[in-house]
């Protein structure tokens, strides 16, 4: 394989995030860089085709840079979603509880009924709406007890509160945000208050990947360290405590260590310094912040599953669409037998929104010949609120049934020799994120991108409207 093919693959991983990289460190007020060797990769029909294998081999002649801890750390994530242990199966029985006794018909129906909001409310009927609030999430919301019932009882506690002092009327938006602000412990992307995800109000909820791939480090037994003209200068401390060095690709095809940051958006931060050591020596280093954008969702083509561009031996898939109501998924199932003709495979799932996964299942058996497992337990809480009878297709429950059940299922981790380089960032949500750890049980598969939205807490989620105010939820 072609020097430039990697380097395709790195441009694809890290410029289509509209990044732009500066290079600045100051040494005796010098600009130095530094470079490792450019990898230059085999053809697919080597004796080992593996992308990992390939890298590790070209970096077997750089001193102490090795490609061991990136498959190391692939390797741990792996066994967690699919080695068999006994905690994954968590006790979920201490969360099994049913409140069918919460709501009652009468107010099921109004919860159902959708509603602009309303702009004044009485106390008594704020103080009403707010109570069927409250006993709604105990009702429906299944993480209600896993999460810690005594959260939900404080937010209560503090809505009825502030309502009690009032005088007079309340507009449907001030209940609404007041709603909304007690419930920003709420880390689940799937719920929202006012149509908005209630962890948006804590930034400390809200963290940012910033990375800065100017400052390039090798690694040996003494830490991680750069090259000047006078010797190797190692990493020693930053003005940023949160700062970590990692196993970075490059868009130029080097495997190096880089810095980066993953913080709340509360402590957003542009430049920190590193401090590097030669002996008794010391010198700073400037980081220059470059924040991780999501790739967006706009503009993007209708009714079509995915788009596939092929470069020599690379085979990449831009995954655009999990509703199986748009496009033809045969075609999507069909790209699998396509991918494992390739060398490598770039799977990207940014900018994808969720919907249903079941076809990437079916992608991953058809790409790897087994259908995909990972060490999971549901906990199901199916209720009289639940307002649709057919879900895109799949039935789920009628209207006014009651049903809980618990199910659990063991991960198995699926033997691939072809390089899966799998590409995400913050909008990847719901059943993308299933689909994402369903990917993580191929072999040889690699995550590259920040963390992604966090919709794994609740399942399919549907709208209701409070009978005064009109606040949704």
């Amino acid at each position: 394989m072609k020097k430039k093919l990697l380097t395709a693959i790195i441009i694809l991983c890290f410029t289509m995030c509209g990044c732009n990289v500066t290079t600045i460190y100051e040494h005796n007020a010098n600009i130095v860089k530094t470079k490792p060797p450019v990898i230059n990769l085999e053809p697919k029909n080597n004796n080992d085709p593996t992308l990992l294998k390939a890298l590790e081999t070209a970096n077997a002649e750089v001193t102490g840079l090795s490609f061991e801890t990136i498959t190391e750390i692939a390797a741990k994530n792996h066994e967690s979603f699919t080695v068999p242990n006994d905690l994954y199966a968590h006790d979920m029985a201490q969360y099994y509880q049913a409140d069918s006794g919460l709501l009652t018909q009468d107010e099921i129906n109004a919860l159902r009924e959708e509603r602009k909001k309303a702009s004044r409310v009485t106390k008594e009927e704020a103080i009403a709406d707010a109570d069927l609030f409250f006993r709604t999430w105990k009702y429906a919301f299944a993480g209600y007890y896993m999460m810690g019932e005594e959260l939900f009882l404080n937010a209560r506690n503090e809505v009825m509160s502030q309502l009690e002092k009032l005088n007079g009327k309340i507009s449907g938006q001030d209940l609404a945000d007041m709603l909304y602000t007690s419930m920003t412990f709420l880390q689940d992307a799937h719920s929202t208050i006012d149509n908005k995800a209630p962890a948006s109000t804590e930034d400390d909820l809200r963290y940012l990947y910033y990375f800065d791939f100017s400052v390039v480090f090798s690694k040996d037994d003494n830490g991680y360290y750069v090259t000047f003209d006078d010797g190797n200068w190692y990493y020693n401390s930053s003005s940023n405590p949160a700062l970590r060095i990692e196993p970075t690709l490059l868009e130029d095809g080097r495997v190096v260590y880089c810095p980066m940051l993953m913080i709340p958006v509360s402590e957003e931060s542009s430049s920190d310094s590193l401090t590097l050591v030669n002996g008794e020596r010391t010198v700073d280093i400037w980081l220059n912040w470059t924040a991780a954008e999501d790739v967006s969702g706009t503009n993007m083509p209708e009714n079509t599953q995915c788009l596939t561009r092929v470069t020599d031996d690379i085979y990449y898939i831009d995954y655009l669409d999990m509703n199986t109501q748009n496009g033809d998924v045969d075609e999507f199932l069909n790209t699998a037998y396509e991918a494992r003709e390739h060398g490598v495979v770039i799977f990207d799932l940014r900018h994808t929104m969720g919907w249903e996964h079941w076809q990437l299942l079916h992608w991953i058996e058809n790409f790897s010949g087994e259908y995909p497992a990972i060490n999971e337990t549901n906990m199901v809480r199916n209720n009289a609120l639940r307002t649709l009878e057919n879900f895109s297709g799949f039935k789920l429950v009628d209207i006014g049934k009651e049903e809980m059940y618990l199910r659990s299922s063991q991960g198995k981790l699926i033997k691939n020799h072809i390089p899966v380089i799998i590409i995400t960032d913050k909008s990847v949500n719901s059943s993308i994120e299933a689909a994402l750890t369903y990917l993580k049980t191929l072999e040889n598969s690699i995550v590259i991108g920040a963390n992604t939205l966090g919709c794994q807490i609740g399942g399919s989620v549907q709208e209701y409207h409070l009978p005064y105010s009109g606040v949704p939820f």
